[in-house]
């Protein structure tokens, strides 16, 4: 891995936030080396470990779940649009 930060709310338990924070380490990475669809699966990983933790009804207690859902939603789609450039960022 590349040794940079992956931010992971808090609210999250450690393993699990660990598990999420080195898949998307892995995909940055993944990215970077412009292996588009192995980065894109790292980040669907991660994001079915944190879909099982969302609850059916919203609290303050899931708004770090939540965050998380929405960050590896927005790191797939920034993974899709580098692919469909072909640049190599």
């Amino acid at each position: 891995m590349s040794g940079q930060a992956v931010r992971v709310e808090e609210g999250l338990p450690r393993m699990i936030n660990d598990e999420v924070a080195g898949l998307k380490a892995s995909a940055k990475d993944l990215r970077r080396s412009g292996d588009w669809d192995l980065a894109i699966a790292d980040l669907e990983d991660a994001l079915a470990i944190l879909m099982d933790l969302a609850p059916d009804e919203p609290s303050d207690a899931t708004q770090s779940v939540a965050a998380e859902i929405a960050d590896t939603y927005g790191m797939i789609g920034g993974v899709e649009r580098r692919w469909a450039l072909g640049a190599r960022i």
